[in-house]
Order: structure tokens, then sequence, then C-alpha cells
């Protein structure tokens, strides 16, 4: 059984995106008070070719922010008490090449003294995973998984 708990792995998971969302909308701001502080300077060329950069940065910011609201709307859906026969969002997966977390892509994360892999249902493991229960051995980039336990 693995030290690390769904439960911390959940809450890590909310508040990366978390931090996520509140350093995008903090960039947005900046973005924006520098477009609105070169509408108030002088005209030309430079001031022209500023204010589109700022706007540009604000659209980029925009998208990113809209993506991350789609990582927290994809964790309000997981229940975390919830125990799985079968691999599912939200479900912590042991198999025989470690630890893997279906929630969303954030990658290697280390908790509780141990490595995890947290990875998107919707990832190409998340996709083989999906569906699969304890005892089952899937092949994925050429390495054998067998399932240990769906938690």
């Amino acid at each position: 059984m693995p030290s690390v708990t769904k439960q911390e792995l959940f809450d890590y998971c909310r508040s990366y995106v978390t931090e996520r969302i509140e350093r995008i909308r903090t960039e947005i701001n900046t973005s924006q008070s520098s477009a609105n502080e070169e509408t108030k300077s002088s005209a030309g060329d430079k001031h022209e070719t500023a204010r589109a950069m700022a706007q540009l940065e604000v659209e980029m910011n925009s998208r990113q922010l809209a993506e991350a609201e789609k990582l927290q709307e994809s964790l309000s859906k997981i229940i975390v008490n919830r125990t799985y026969e079968v691999i599912t969002p939200g479900a912590l997966v042991e198999t025989s090449q470690g630890l893997f977390y279906l929630a969303i892509s954030i990658g290697k994360v280390q908790m509780a003294g141990e490595i995890c892999y947290v990875v998107s249902p919707d990832s190409p493991l998340g996709k083989i995973l999906i569906g699969k229960k304890s005892g089952d051995i899937v092949l994925f980039n050429g390495n054998k998984l067998q399932i240990i336990a769906v938690i």
C-alpha cells in the first residue's frame, strides 16, 4: 500500500491548478495595464507596436486561463474518497513500474517519500489504463506494466 494518499494527491492537483490560475490572472492584469499605459503615452509606430504586443500577451494568457479552468473543472468531477475496482479518473494505480494518479497532467510528483506520476486520463498512458483492473498487464512505450492495485 502506498504511503501517499489520494487525498494528498488531489489536494496537490487542486493547489497546482489554483496557483496556475492566479498566476495567469496576474499576468493578464499586468499585460492589460501595460496596454492601457501605452494608450496614454505618445502616438506613433512604437506606441502601436507596444500596444499590439501587450494585447497579444493578454490573448495568449486568456487561452492559458481557459485551459487551466478546464483542468479545475476536471478536478471537480473527481470523487476523492471513492474506492475503485476499475481504473477511472481519480484512481490511484499501483503498478510494477510505479504509482500513477489519474487526474490532470502534471507529471512526476514526490510526496510522502514516494514518486507518483500525475497523469491525465486523456494522455496516452491514461487512455491505456482506463478500464483496466488489478492483475491486468498493459504495454506502454515498450514496457510492461502490471497493475498491482487500483485504489
